[in-house]
Formats: structure tokens, C-alpha cells, sequence
């Protein structure tokens, strides 16, 4: 009588283990998430021109103002104030060195 129920127990304990580990996914569920994989993500381009307070902006060695935002670097523009991306263009332009 002993070994029955014990017979019984383990394929009970055995059935039971075994179901909680098997997972179960929805069809719904699964149409949303390989929908979701197939949307391109649209890649941000940095702005080209912030306005910056020149406490906050940081000062190279050579006099100049920079900002760093959102992993680029904006270098102030002497003329108007404003922080422009730095471009090739800007490393010749003497309104970005200080007067």
C-alpha cells in the first residue's frame, strides 16, 4: 500500500515539475512581438545648432567654449553665441576662435 501512493506521489511530483517548466506563448502574443522586430527603428540625427549658457559650457585650453551633448561636441560661435556641430568647415572659420 506504502509503495503505491508512493508510486503515485513521485509521478504526481513528476507531472507537476514537468508542467511548470514547459512555457506557454500565446499566438496573439507571438504575432505581436515578431511584428515589432520587423519595424525599422528610424536613427536620430544630432541637432546642428543649440543654445547653451556659457556657464555651463566647458573652456579649452586655446580659449574656446564647447558643449557636449548626447555624445557630440558643439564649439561656440563668437559671432552670434550659439553652439554649432563641428564640421571641417568650422575649424577654418575665424568665427569660431576667440577674438
Amino acid at each position: 500500500m506504502t509503495s503505491k501512493l508512493t508510486v503515485i506521489a513521485f509521478i504526481t511530483i513528476a507531472l507537476l515539475s514537468g508542467s511548470c517548466s514547459n512555457k506557454y506563448v500565446p499566438v496573439r502574443v507571438a504575432k505581436l512581438a515578431t511584428t515589432k522586430k520587423s519595424v525599422k527603428v528610424k536613427k536620430l540625427t544630432p541637432p546642428e545648432i543649440i543654445t547653451v549658457s556659457d556657464r555651463i559650457a566647458s573652456k579649452a585650453a586655446d580659449g574656446r567654449y564647447y558643449y557636449d551633448f548626447q555624445g557630440h561636441r558643439y564649439w561656440r560661435n563668437f559671432d552670434d553665441g550659439k553652439y554649432y556641430l563641428i564640421t571641417v568647415a568650422t575649424y577654418s572659420n575665424p568665427a569660431f576662435k576667440p577674438h
